[in-house]
């Protein structure tokens, strides 16, 4: 994917992706494990190389839901000096429970989130890089006719960084964030292949220092294909 921004000059972003996975069935279990490579490119330039392990497991539940257990390896590795505090690992682990409700489907999301990065240290000041995330999420997609159909999501993720920032202002702390993000999007089916969709995305981050804190509102339209 390409995620490219006209009138900001620090998120221009290329990825490539590759990867395999093996799906299998043990006992009552539908079971996947891959491996992904990815290769990240900033304003055309290397920037991380991402190598991922990930396990799956899959097991019915009645009344049409299901259990979901995944476990997430990463290594990070900096391919621009200037961002080499970054280098590290990363660990997901994630248990969810899908379910039919009131015509739809849902399904609720726990996880927890460790990051073990080198980390930013100068002179004067020491910025942590390694977070630890815990996660809570909804989300749900409900036909409403025929044609249209109403997706939403909630999420609540904290967040704790593993050591104190030391600013060269004095001030030592560990930086602590809750964010709270709230998705809704329509789709019209035109066809048969293409949809038609709005959304609008609320983001709030609060954090005890302020220069992380912010609001964002964001509301698109567009029009997808299935290839």
């Amino acid at each position: 994917y390409n995620l490219q921004y006209s009138e900001l000059s620090d998120a221009n972003i290329t990825s490539i992706t590759l990867g395999a996975s093996r799906p299998s069935k043990i006992a009552s279990w539908y079971t996947s494990a891959g491996a992904q490579w990815e290769y990240v490119l900033r304003h055309g330039q290397p920037f991380q190389q991402i190598g991922t392990l990930r396990f799956i497991g899959l097991r019915d539940r009645p009344n049409h839901g299901d259990l979901r257990l995944s476990a997430t390896l990463s290594t990070i590795n900096a391919r621009d000096d200037d961002f080499a505090f970054l280098d590290g690992s990363r660990q997901i682990v994630e248990a969810s429970l899908g379910q039919r409700l009131a015509g739809g489907k849902t399904r609720f999301t726990v996880g927890i989130e460790r990051n073990s990065r080198s980390d930013l240290t100068t002179v004067n000041e020491f910025f942590s890089f390694s977070p630890m995330y815990f996660r809570l999420a909804f989300s749900g997609t409900w036909p409403l006719t025929e044609y249209w159909r109403f997706e939403t999501s909630a999420r609540f993720s904290k967040s704790r960084y593993a050591d104190a920032d030391r600013r060269d202002t004095g001030v030592v702390a560990t930086r602590e964030d809750d964010e709270y993000q709230l998705t809704a999007r329509l789709t019209y089916r035109l066809t048969q292949v293409w949809r038609l969709f709005a959304d609008y995305t609320h983001v709030n981050n609060r954090s005890n220092f302020p220069e992380f804190a912010y609001s964002q509102n964001v509301i698109s339209f567009g029009a997808n294909r299935p290839f």
